[in-house]
């Protein structure tokens, strides 16, 4: 069967979508555009995937692609709007899958390669940056005793860029991970395991990871986990071309974490489900996008590149709760509560990370009778660094006129607020979107 999506809303925006899928292979395609919500900031892209999932001597396959393409305007920010520059984005993706499942090993075997292309132009800048990803992945589960499993996975990855800037650039990593699931009894899960991977520029690196879940209560769970973690800096990040407002950084140096978790899940028939859990990670050279001194005074032109922190220290809390007041609605509520500092160089003494909000949370409300369903959303986030506290809500309505036919509206920012995620880039005002679902 297939759908298709017809929608249109506030800033003359308009898009379609549409699939459709046999017993083992699909398609689908779709296009939007709008002008936005400021001078220079339209948008219009299109995307298309397909797939075919045969079986062959008794393995599953999966051949499919993804591409991806957009052409938009880039505003700038409030302090220093551009009505010039210009950005075209493209992604393409194909891969290969096959598995193959016994009473007693189950093996996945895959290869892709993911192409993503960024032009940027205005009027004193014209930069160029096609990078990409190969990679080939062997994964064995198998069942050694009924209470103990082990799963691995090997993997090779080649990344690759050609930039305007740069010139051409490559590097290559291997993998391979190991986990162990043990059940020494019902009510408790063990898994240990570890990833060692090189890297042609970083060198060997391993991961190590343990976690335990204990449940002797219906309903009542509790968990613990610690666990290390190393990552590289992407191409994207290193090498991204140097334009009016970004660049990359060829100076990054990898990240690299250790984290203890802990947490208790409690269940109360169906009608409420509360989630806690506390973490404290450590990261050195945490990597973000910040802006870069540019030495004129004015911290509004400064552009914008990934930059490492020497020491980071996250502890936070995780708190969700949902729960059924009545037949035909739902409550959900998430808290996030974070305290992150990073470590003054030549001081030693930690201060507060100013790009990571303390406080942010979430509150939805759904309700589903009948052909009507409905969900209200409240999203939150405290004061950090530049940025002040906000609360945004959206709406989301759906009517269905028949078994194959519904009516949709949304409204996001229903009240119409200033807000921004980063500063100098305020984010869309109330926006109205109206839609037609067709299953057919």
């Amino acid at each position: 069967g297939g759908n298709v999506r017809l929608g249109g809303g506030t800033h003359d925006s308009n898009d379609l979508h549409l699939t459709y899928g046999w017993k083992s292979a699909g398609l689908g395609l779709g296009t939007a555009n709008n002008d936005g919500h400021r001078i220079n900031s339209d948008y219009k892209g299109d995307w298309q995937f397909g797939y075919v999932r045969p079986e062959l001597f008794g393995w599953q396959l999966d051949l499919g692609f993804y591409h991806y393409w957009d052409e938009k305007g880039l505003p700038g920010t409030i302090a220093y709007p551009s009505d010039m520059a210009r950005g075209k984005d493209a992604q393409r993706v194909i891969y290969a899958t096959a598995k193959r499942n016994t009473e007693l090993l189950e093996t996945v075997l895959r290869l892709y390669r993911v192409g993503v292309q960024s032009d940027f132009e205005d009027e004193l800048t014209i930069a160029e940056h096609d990078a990409y990803r190969t990679g080939a992945e062997a994964q064995v589960s198998w069942r050694i005793k009924p209470e103990l499993s082990m799963l691995t996975v090997g993997k090779w990855e080649e990344t690759g860029v050609d930039s305007t800037n740069i010139g051409e650039k490559e590097g290559t990593s291997r993998s391979f991970a190991a986990q162990l699931a043990w059940t020494p009894l019902d009510s408790l899960h063990v898994y240990a395991g570890d990833l060692l991977s090189r890297h042609s520029v970083y060198g060997t690196n391993h991961s190590p990871r343990l976690s335990v879940v204990y449940q002797k209560k219906q309903g009542l769970m509790f968990k613990g986990m610690y666990s290390e973690a190393f990552r590289a800096p992407t191409f994207n990040e290193l090498y991204w071309p140097t334009d009016s407002w970004s660049r990359g950084n060829p100076e990054l140096q990898p990240e690299k974490g250790k984290t203890f978790e802990a947490g208790i899940e409690y269940q109360y028939l169906e009608r409420w489900l509360l989630k806690v859990s506390a973490y404290q990670t450590r990261v050195t050279n945490l990597i973000e996008w910040l802006p870069e001194d540019d030495g004129d005074s004015d911290p509004w032109n400064d552009p914008w590149s990934p930059q490492n922190h020497g020491k980071v220290r996250l502890n936070g809390v995780d708190l969700s709760l949902s729960l059924r007041p009545a037949q035909h609605w739902k409550v959900a509520s998430q808290l996030h509560l974070l305290d992150a500092k990073v470590q003054d160089e030549f001081s030693g003494g930690y201060s507060i990370l100013e790009t990571k909000t303390p406080v942010s949370g979430a509150v939805g409300v759904f309700y589903g009778k009948n052909r009507f369903k409905g969900a209200w959303f409240v999203r939150y986030f405290h004061e950090h660094g530049d940025l002040p506290s906000f609360a945004v809500s959206d709406v989301n309505l759906r009517y269905a006129v028949n078994e194959s036919a519904s009516v949709l509206l949304g409204v996001e920012n229903l009240f119409d607020r200033d807000y921004s995620f980063n500063p100098g880039y305020p984010m869309p005002g109330l926006t109205l979107r109206v839609g037609f679902d067709l299953l057919f």
